[in-house]
């Protein structure tokens, strides 16, 4: 704790609000911990006896942890859920555009009134039909909707999006089929104003004479809208390990303030470099303000200005200790953030990056190439932010591509670029000006990534799916991690054994996790999208009942695969059955379809 006391603290914090999420103690009591602790420090300060001063760093990471209780428990009471499930005439408008589906718009929409009732008001997820006109952030909304009941999942490896949407605050689920009647806001405030310039200038790129695929990239990777993007494109990235290119984070806010910094200090004189700091960081915060300051983009906001900021204080800039300032901000602002996916991998990466790329870098021969040198820079960013964030990926998404790791050494060298020339487009269509030439070789740019990523994403003989990947086997893989710095360091016997150790006990909770799953016998009755699908396992065969006409895809994506990583199995069988079918006989048994 001496050595990185904020970085223990922000640890400690996290774990009351984990306890918080999943123990509901007396809050009183804990209240009367963080005080008592708080009391203890305090005096320890006074009287420096021994005893007192040993056990300070463990009273201050005690109450920082009843802190993080603290704040969660206030975070989850503010949330009010809404039991609705009939239709309902409600009064909105639009808070955020969210990322569509093939057959609904999705808004997320601050309700102000159910039924004429102006004290029923909160936030939820409205969703229109895709041929219905766009709604903006300049008209309030008024239209009869019918609100969905959220029922958590049966089985634990189902998506719980009701529990999602919780921890967006969101309390409820609508779907508008009726006229939508809209009428002008008699004021607009400035957020909105924001919101709607970012909506306009979407539509500008949609209008304009780019190729409809180069729109859709041009708007994720700056505007963060992937809205009309398609599937294969969508698929293309994610097999590539490249998603992150179309997710507004660190590297894009660093190549934004590096950019006008890099301006900045070639336009004035030394003494004024403290000037273009922070004009750089007023740049990136307009930038966040402008794409709707998403979470990512906050984060990476937050832990560049404290980072530089230090610096401006005359203080020596510290990575872990801005990862840590930012990350307890963000946590102190909204404690659900910390279970949010991009939130992990965003500061486990950020981990990675601080723990092991020296080492990394450090295991290649010096040679006093520029070009040299840059490749294995890049290779060692990359490799010790993937071997950070692998146990996480694994955990969430179930799928990993070795090719990730030569596609982000070629495509990261280029991303400056990639980013600089699309901010450059987006800038130009914000301000409603288009030229022929320039769109031709955005065109021509953006359909020559694109094709080399696809490729990328075709080698499937390095893609490996379905993987299952538990809790404990996470926390047993960054310890794996976490040694492999001291291995790559020092390389002497100790280090070596702690390491091998590691990834023996790995090794055998791998295999004892996976005779488990092998020996579980099951059948499943399972209703999805309004049909009613079995599931059929036995050792290592899986078998799948559905009904003719059912979406396939869909059941694959949301519950086949999903089933499939959970129980460590790589393939299963699907039989469509007649409608006219009740049932079918499999191995001897009987099993029925119908409830």
């Amino acid at each position: 704790m001496s050595r990185q006391p904020l970085f223990v603290m922000l640890s400690t914090f996290c774990l009351g609000i984990i306890l918080r999420d999943y123990v509901d103690l007396y809050f009183g009591f804990i209240l009367f911990l963080f005080l008592y602790c708080n009391l203890i420090v305090g005096f320890s300060f006074k009287v420096k006896t021994y005893f007192f001063v040993k056990k300070r760093q463990w009273l201050l990471g005690f109450a920082f942890f009843c802190l993080g209780f603290l704040f969660h428990d206030f975070n989850i009471k503010d949330f009010e859920k809404i039991n609705f499930d009939t239709k309902k005439h409600i009064v909105f408008k639009i808070d955020k555009k969210l990322n569509s589906n093939e057959k609904y718009k999705k808004y997320q929409i601050d309700v102000l009134s159910v039924s004429n009732n102006k004290d029923t008001q909160f936030k939820a997820v409205l969703q229109i039909p895709r041929q219905k006109a766009d709604l903006d952030f300049r008209h309030i909304y008024k239209s009869e909707v019918y609100f969905s009941s959220l029922k958590s999942p049966k089985f634990a490896f189902q998506f719980d999006y009701p529990k999602y949407l919780e921890r967006q605050k969101v309390s409820a689920l609508a779907f508008a089929n009726s006229e939508i009647l809209g009428t002008l806001k008699p004021q607009i405030s400035f957020k909105y104003q924001i919101k709607q310039l970012r909506l306009e200038t979407l539509q500008r790129i949609g209008q304009s004479n780019l190729q409809t695929k180069n729109q859709e990239f041009l708007k994720g990777i700056i505007l963060a809208d992937r809205t009309g993007m398609d599937d294969v494109t969508v698929s293309d990235f994610n097999r590539s390990g490249l998603v992150h290119l179309l997710a507004i984070s660190g590297s894009h806010m660093l190549i934004i303030f590096w950019l006008v910094l890099l301006v900045l200090n070639k336009t004035f004189p030394v003494k004024y470099r403290k000037i273009g700091v922070v004009t750089a960081l007023v740049a990136i915060w307009t930038f966040a303000i402008f794409i709707d300051y998403g979470s990512s983009v906050v984060r990476s906001c937050i832990m560049i200005s404290v980072y530089y900021i230090s610096g401006l204080l005359n203080r020596k800039p510290h990575l872990l200790q801005s990862l840590a300032v930012s990350a307890f901000l963000i946590l102190c602002w909204d404690t659900q953030q910390l279970f949010d996916v991009g939130f992990q991998l965003s500061y486990v990466a950020v981990l990675g990056i601080y723990w092991l790329y020296q080492p990394i870098l450090n295991c290649f021969p010096k040679k006093n190439y520029k070009i040299y040198k840059f490749i294995v820079a890049i290779f060692s960013l990359s490799m010790s932010a993937q071997l950070a964030t692998l146990p996480l990926v694994l955990y969430y998404f179930h799928q990993y591509s070795l090719v990730s790791i030569f596609a982000n050494l070629c495509v990261i060298p280029f991303s400056e670029i990639i980013i600089v020339f699309s901010l450059l487009m987006v800038v130009l269509f914000a301000f409603n000006l288009e030229y022929s030439w320039l769109n031709i070789l955005y065109d021509t740019f953006v359909d020559i990534l694109l094709k080399f990523i696809h490729w990328f994403a075709t080698l499937d003989f390095l893609m490996f799916e379905n993987i299952g990947f538990s809790l404990l086997e996470v926390v047993l893989a960054l310890i794996v991690v976490y040694f492999l710095r001291f291995v790559l360091i020092k390389r002497d016997l100790r280090h070596l054994l702690n390491f091998g150790f590691t990834i023996l006990l790995f090794w055998l909770i791998n295999l004892s996790v996976n005779f488990y799953h092998f020996k579980k016998d099951e059948v499943l009755k399972i209703e999805l999208f309004k049909n009613n699908i079995v599931l059929i396992k036995e050792k290592s065969n899986v078998l799948v009942l559905l009904k003719e006409g059912s979406d396939i895809e869909s059941v694959k994506k949301f519950l086949v695969n999903p089933y499939l990583s959970f129980r460590r199995i790589k393939e299963c069988k699907i039989i469509m059955i007649s409608e006219a079918v009740s049932g079918i006989n499999y191995q001897g048994k009987y099993y029925k379809i119908d409830p």
